[in-house]
């Protein structure tokens, strides 16, 4: 039997843990791209409906609109953000790939209770140390810090954009100040993002010099973790399980229900996809019409570690009835490349 002492040295540290980009509430930040390409990964968001513990039936809450409005929407638990299993030929070309994926399968025989992978983004990058309440760089030597920007798809067309509007006929993200902000809603980390003329950390050499030596000094190295989960299909299976369970339950009022089976789905080892298994399944049962995507907010950087993620939370409108601080094997100078000479 393995033993071990009571020791700081001996915690295992989770691979998502470096620091993200967070805003508080009203906050802005000033960063820049510290990498000219994000890492991404296509990966599931998997969510069940809370239920009510006295009568077991659905529970409800309240969200406002943009124009204002309210309106109730199914309360949901997050479950987790796993790396979808398929091929990324068949991803960029489908958007989907079944035959490798049990999330993808259930996707299609159940599209009220699960929705499509989707893209999601890593990028590093450095945040300056502004005037308080402000964008404004503060005086002295950059003060700079690196953190982890999780983007959805959404937020990435949306940084993709600025990049072109500021960087000319060939843009390069490395050149370019962001500024994020302000933040209107500290949970769902909604804020604005623009771009700025100036770039403090290409200004002059000791101000590049500051840059390279705090990204060298101080990063998250891989970023496919930040991305989602890594996840096997009995893992993934095991999800699926819970979730069309307790989708189930609520349509039997909270009344226990006999759990599906799914013994007859994908492979249930990484080793039958490895060997590309496809799918077998029977016909899906009906299910009650949610539409899972309708309350999809435009916010920032899904949780891959499971903590429920800030980037979007997916409402279903109402029934009718870390890693430790690391050196990259990349420099931060070959990233970004070099300051323009200077004559």
């Amino acid at each position: 039997m393995p033993r071990m002492t009571f020791s700081t040295d001996n915690v295992r540290q989770s691979d998502t843990k470096f620091p993200a980009v967070k805003l508080a509430q009203n906050e802005y930040w000033r960063v820049v791209i510290a990498e000219p390409q994000p890492t991404y990964e296509w990966v599931h968001t998997l969510r069940k409906p809370k239920l009510s513990p006295i009568d077991g039936k659905l529970q409800v809450r309240e969200v406002t609109n943009k124009d204002g409005s309210k309106r109730e929407v199914t309360d949901m638990d997050f479950v987790g953000s796993p790396r979808c299993l398929g091929s990324i030929d068949i991803l960029e070309d489908r958007g989907i790939d079944n035959d490798h994926c049990p999330a993808c399968q259930a996707a299609l025989d159940y599209p009220d209770f699960f929705t499509r992978p989707e893209r999601r983004f890593a990028v590093h990058v450095l945040k300056y140390s502004t005037k308080s309440g402000t964008s404004q760089v503060a005086p002295g030597p950059l003060n700079l810090e690196t953190k982890v920007w999780r983007m959805s798809e959404a937020r990435y067309a949306k940084v993709a954009q600025v990049i072109e509007e500021f960087g000319g006929e060939n843009p390069d993200p490395t050149k370019i100040d962001l500024v994020l902000g302000p933040c209107t809603n500290a949970m769902y980390q909604n804020y604005e993002i623009a771009g700025s003329p100036q770039c403090y950390v290409a200004r002059d050499e000791a101000s590049w010099a500051r840059a390279v030596e705090t990204f060298e000094g101080n990063n998250a190295g891989d970023l496919t973790p930040y991305c989602g989960r890594k996840s096997d299909a009995g893992q993934i299976n095991a999800d699926i399980k819970e979730i069309v369970g307790r989708w189930k339950s609520a349509q039997a009022g909270g009344a226990p229900v006999e759990q599906p089976d799914f013994s007859n789905t994908l492979a249930q080892s990484g080793a039958g996809l490895l060997e590309g298994a496809t799918a077998k399944r029977s016909e899906p049962e009906p299910a009650p019409t949610v539409d899972l995507a309708s309350g999809l907010d435009d916010t920032v950087g899904g949780a891959a570690n499971d903590d429920p993620p800030f980037e979007e939370k997916a409402e279903a409108p109402a029934p009718s009835a870390g890693s430790s601080s690391g050196k990259t094997a990349v420099s931060f100078a070959d990233l970004m490349g070099s300051l323009p000479q200077r004559s």
